[in-house]
């Protein structure tokens, strides 16, 4: 089985985490893969005039040490707000043909700016551009999505993977609706997910389907490559109070291993887990048992 992790430095900066200490952290692990964002509003802060430079940090870095990389492309990327639209887009809308104009056109120029970068394996595109989610909890068109794959492909060869949210993938039925799109598919799956409060105590979901369940619907698609694109390893609780307590009650070191044993039995070959900057936040804090957690079971 390979073991990746996710990688944002939007979140490196919120947890005040070092840069530099963050990659020698990562690729002192030799993770199988490691996936990284374009975060659209901050390479095209003014229109047409494009700056690749933080993530050419990373990628020139992981090139060196010869690290694997996802790169996710387009409006939607890694971590809350979810939509990364740039000031300048007045309509901040894919139902607006400039803003579908604008993206493909920083899609277009991002994938023939990196595209030389050889320790980018896979693009992916969107994130979770067909479940609803962000402020307004909207969702990617079909149609425009498709659009955006055709211009990826006409650009370059490597294959794309598109991601979903894991726990409710049989209740949203999305599968059939990417199969011609591509055969590389990334579930997103988080066996502890704070959703409110009942009396003053804290309800957590689960992912709606049962494992057999989902094995099952899985089994449907013999033709589509399944990974599990994120795999829970930090909180989600409901601020940033329990986030940052000693002992969220989302995970923990034991969680966070049973969600690795879980995810484990649907047979997928690449697990990529979701949390790695909480993790080097707990290491600088003084208990590296989620780091060196993880870096057992990649080892394992």
């Amino acid at each position: 089985m390979q073991i990746g992790i996710s990688l944002s430095h939007l979140q490196l900066n919120e947890l005040k985490i070092d840069l530099a200490y963050a990659l020698n952290e990562s690729i002192k692990c030799q993770f199988a893969f490691i996936r990284l964002s374009l975060y659209w509003d901050e390479i095209e802060k003014k229109p047409r005039t494009y700056d690749f430079s933080i993530i050419k940090k990373f990628l020139n870095f992981y090139q060196k040490n010869q690290q694997s990389i996802i790169l996710t492309v387009g409006v939607k990327a890694q971590r809350w707000p979810e939509y990364y639209w740039p000031e300048h887009i007045e309509k901040k809308s894919l139902n607006n043909q400039k803003a579908r104009k604008s993206l493909l056109q920083f899609i277009e120029t991002s994938i023939k700016e990196l595209k030389e970068y050889t320790c980018i394996k896979y693009w992916q595109l969107e994130n979770e551009p067909l479940d609803p989610s962000g402020p307004n909890q909207e969702i990617i068109p079909l149609d425009f999505l498709k659009k955006e794959a055709k211009l990826i492909k006409n650009i370059d060869q490597r294959p794309i993977i598109i991601t979903l949210w894991g726990n409710e993938i049989i209740k949203r039925d999305l599968l059939s609706k990417l199969t011609k799109i591509t055969n590389h598919i990334g579930l997103d799956i988080y066996y502890k997910q704070f959703i409110g409060e009942i009396f003053a105590k804290s309800i957590y979901l689960r992912p709606l389907q049962s494992q057999k369940e989902l094995k099952k619907h899985l089994a449907k698609f013999p033709n589509l490559n399944f990974w599990i694109t994120e795999l829970q390893a930090e909180p989600w609780e409901k601020n940033a109070e329990a986030y940052f307590s000693d002992h969220p009650k989302s995970i923990s070191p034991q969680q966070l291993l049973k969600n690795f044993k879980q995810a484990s039995l649907l047979g997928m070959d690449k697990i990529i887990f979701w949390g790695f900057e909480y993790c080097l936040w707990k290491k600088i804090n003084g208990d590296d048992s989620y780091f060196k957690l993880i870096k057992e079971i990649k080892n394992s």
